[in-house]
């Protein structure tokens, strides 16, 4: 299977659109909100836009480098609310994605059985049309050669 196929089949799922929308906005949500909690916190790592982006994003998808941490308690819980729906959220994806790898499988392997099973049945009908001419063509035969050599009528007298 191409890849292209697959992704095209990956992405027309709704289900798939709406887990990668919502990691997105989660992570951009909680990557401002972070910034307003820790930046005026003494010995605070994240303190503008980018540092909350770039640690939501590590956080969401379960990197977590550890170059950019919260210091506050509120900062903390929300990375341990990020981290878990991070977790669930790749669990989802993976499963979707896995999911749709086995379907395309299977729908592959499906098509290419009923393609024999409808190459097997023409064959089949090919070899019974043959058979048929053949038949006729043994019964005419039969009914125009002169009888030759001993019937089964001769035998048995």
């Amino acid at each position: 299977m191409h890849l292209a196929h697959f992704r095209k089949k990956l992405v027309k799922q709704r289900r798939f659109r709406q887990a990668v929308v919502a990691s997105i906005v989660l992570a951009i949500g909680i990557g401002f909100l972070i910034v307003q909690v820790e930046k005026d916190a003494p010995g605070a790592l994240i303190r503008d836009t980018s540092d909350g982006l770039w640690w939501s994003i590590q956080t969401v998808t379960t990197i977590g480098y550890g170059d950019v941490v919260p210091v506050t308690d509120p900062g903390r819980l929300l990375g341990v609310v990020l981290q878990i729906f991070g977790a669930v959220l790749m669990g989802v994806l993976i499963a979707m994605v896995s999911t749709t790898m086995t379907r395309s499988q299977e729908e592959f392997y499906w098509n290419r059985l009923f393609q024999r099973l409808d190459d097997i049945e023409t064959k089949i009908k090919y070899l019974e049309k043959s058979q048929t001419l053949l038949v006729k063509e043994t019964i005419k035969d039969d009914k125009s050669e002169p009888a030759t050599g001993s019937s089964y009528t001769e035998y048995k007298t």
